[in-house]
């Protein structure tokens, strides 16, 4: 009666095949049920004629395999034919004798234990053994390898060694309590042949530890890359020149994937530099300004540091930029930069937004991670601090201070480990003398403060910062970049810039997308700049302008830059201007409607 030898659970068992069709699978329904993943529901089916028993492939996804052959029609089986299902392996047999052991590759299955062991009787087990050891040792774990070798082939001690310039020197050493004899001129010497060398007895240099008699054999073996195996053996070798080829080969893959390991580090470190170089380009500030190169000279002395920034100034000069710059520099540039706008955290989801919530915590809420986790051993960026409300001023302090923090719904506190930066455009010293802002929480935040200065004072850097605008902006639309006469660059310079390099950036991106590859004039430039007043105001005042129409239009003039201010977010230009979301909305409607003239 033919039988299926298998492994289930670890174990190996036996299965009677029945006459008719059988079905194997991984379905209830099949007759042989294998209980694997990589099985399909009804993989293969036995059948039986005149001739004896055939497999045939069912159309399963990973295919029946017999002698490592994929079958693509009905296949007739031999006895002692390896069957592969997915990764199940079957052995077919016509007849189980009272004693058999039967080979699946290198291995042997034993009748008695039922087990399946490496079979090592062969000539080429040891090397199949050795060969193993590279492979779970990649890449290039010297000291196992060099292990392996000494218990597959009797040495008492054995190293790589590598030569260079003449210069012999130990990468790599496993030896008895004796030590290893080395020497340096004999391998010197030997190597200079690229041959093994295969030896029964050595003449040791002067000054050897150890006794002639230590190494009754040699074996020494160049490889790639200036590397060479060295061992030496108690037992007189017995190797032949064929299997001597056959080690230096596997050693070769050891010192090849070492090699390669290296050479795959110094391509990371170099693609990390690059990378590092490019966001530092991307990140960086342009200008030569002395209030501008301060605060770069103050920023670079806390880049090692997981101390606290607040980062103050006016809108639109940079704040988030400079935050992501000093994530950028700092050891904590391989993990999360988190940037969030304290203004559009509702006060009742400040926890769930900061902290996160676990599953469960309320109806229909799902798990979520908060802006700490995301952030964490990374950098959490708060900006528009001053607006943050009482409740959460104290809710962050807390966090801040204690570095552990408690999802909504959790019962166990969870530790953080992350940077805080802050920024705000308001003065928060004059908060706190005011009692709008916690005076704990802003002593903890103003560690070290960075105030960007607006670009109106800092005129030295306009035209560097307009050039860099131009070329960077062309090179992204992929058009030639638009130059500046002595007239525009005139007016650029004497502009005040309310919105900053905000403003300074719209600017040049729209001359780029209006003046390819040309002289920009002032003629050109005049319509895109705001008209400004003696005093600074945004438009030019009207005798004839009635009450009506001065108020519509500085009604509108304010909602543009509370908003600018508020990077165009109404709820937090609605807070920031201290009325509702709706009246709000109602100014910015009626804002869109033409004046109406009077009657």
């Amino acid at each position: 009666m033919p039988f299926l030898v298998y492994t289930e659970n670890e174990e190996w068992k036996v299965w009677s095949i029945p006459e008719g069709q059988t079905s194997l699978g991984r379905d209830d329904s099949a007759d042989l049920i294998l209980r694997s993943n990589h099985v399909s529901r009804n993989h293969c089916a036995l059948s039986f004629d005149k001739d004896g028993p055939c497999i045939e492939d069912l159309g399963s996804k990973n295919g029946t395999i017999v002698n490592d052959q994929k079958i693509d029609s009905v296949y007739r089986l031999r006895d002692g034919d390896v069957l592969r299902l997915g990764d199940v392996i079957l052995v077919y047999m016509d007849e189980i004798s009272d004693r058999f052991s039967i080979r699946i590759g290198q291995w042997k299955l034993d009748r008695d234990t039922m087990e399946l062991s490496l079979e090592k009787k062969g000539p080429l087990g040891k090397y199949s053994e050795l060969l193993e050891s590279v492979r779970k040792n990649f890449p290039g774990d010297y000291q196992a390898v060099l292990h392996s070798v000494n218990q597959l082939f009797h040495f008492e001690g054995s190293a790589f060694l590598r030569i260079e310039e003449g210069t012999v020197t130990v990468e790599g050493l496993v030896a008895g309590t004796g030590g290893l004899p080395l020497s340096r001129a004999y391998i010197r010497d030997h190597l200079r042949l690229q041959r093994p060398v295969l030896s029964c007895r050595m003449d040791w240099e002067e000054g050897s530890t150890l006794s002639e008699s230590y190494a009754q054999g040699l074996l020494l073996l160049p490889l790639p890359g200036g590397y060479a195996f060295y061992g030496v053996s108690r037992e007189v070798l017995t190797i032949s020149p064929e299997e001597c080829g056959l080690i230096a080969e596997i050693l070769g893959l050891c010192i090849r994937s070492k090699i390669w390991g290296e050479e795959v580090t110094r391509l990371r470190r170099e693609t990390e530099l690059v990378n590092r170089q490019e966001s530092n380009r991307e990140f960086a500030f342009i200008g030569s300004a002395p209030s501008m190169v301060e605060v770069l000279k103050t920023m670079r002395s806390a880049l090692e540091s997981d101390a606290t920034i607040l980062i103050t100034g006016e809108s639109g000069t940079g704040k988030g930029l400079l935050a992501r710059m000093i994530h950028s520099l700092s050891p904590r540039r391989d993990f999360g930069f988190v940037a969030i706008n304290c203004s559009a955290i509702p006060d009742t989801l400040f926890e769930a937004e900061m902290f996160g919530t676990v599953k469960g915590a309320a109806t229909d809420v799902r798990e979520r991670e908060g802006y700490f986790i995301l952030a964490d051993r990374g950098t959490l960026f708060l900006d528009e601090i001053s607006n943050l409300s009482p409740a959460g001023q104290a809710k962050l302090l807390k966090a801040i201070e204690e570095k552990w923090i408690l999802p909504v719904g959790a019962t166990i506190p969870r530790k953080i480990d992350t940077r805080i930066l802050v920024a705000s455009n308001a003065n928060l010293k004059q908060l706190v003398d005011e009692k709008k802002f916690r005076n704990d929480l802003y002593y903890r935040l103003n560690i070290l403060e960075l105030a960007i200065p607006p670009l109106r004072e800092r005129r030295e850097d306009i035209l560097l910062l307009a050039d860099y605008f131009l070329k960077d902006l062309a090179r992204q639309y992929r058009q030639a970049p638009p130059r500046l006469d002595v007239q525009a660059a005139r007016i650029l310079e004497s502009y005040p810039w309310p919105g900053n390099v905000r403003e300074l950036r719209n600017i040049m991106e729209r001359l780029v997308l209006l003046f390819p590859d040309h002289a920009v004039q002032e003629k050109d430039l005049s319509p895109l700049l705001k008209p400004v007043g003696n005093k600074g105001d945004v438009f030019a005042f009207s005798e004839s302008m009635s009450w009506k129409e001065f108020k519509h239009r500085l009604t509108g003039i304010y909602l543009e830059k509370i908003l600018a201010q508020n990077d165009g977010n109404i709820r937090c230009a609605a807070k920031a201007a201290g009325m509702t979301y709706r009246n709000f909305l109602y100014l910015l409607d009626k804002q869109k409607k033409p004046y109406p003239e009077e009657m």
